[in-house]
């Protein structure tokens, strides 16, 4: 099972480097199976992606 959240951040205005990075924290966090990827458009994070995997015994 896979469950993806995406956060999309105003383009207009980007946010403060500190709440990009508490993002990430948050994301590996709370992650034990899965992957993370940053978007970066014009050297500014725009997007964080994550993906979670729930792994099931036989």
């Amino acid at each position: 099972m896979i469950d993806q959240r995406t956060a999309v951040t105003d383009h207009a205005t980007p946010p403060p480097k500190d709440s990009v990075l508490r993002a990430v924290e948050e994301a590996i966090a709370g992650l034990d199976y899965g992957s993370i990827v940053i978007t970066v458009h014009g050297a500014r994070v725009v997007q964080l992606d994550v993906t979670r995997r729930r792994r099931f015994a036989d």
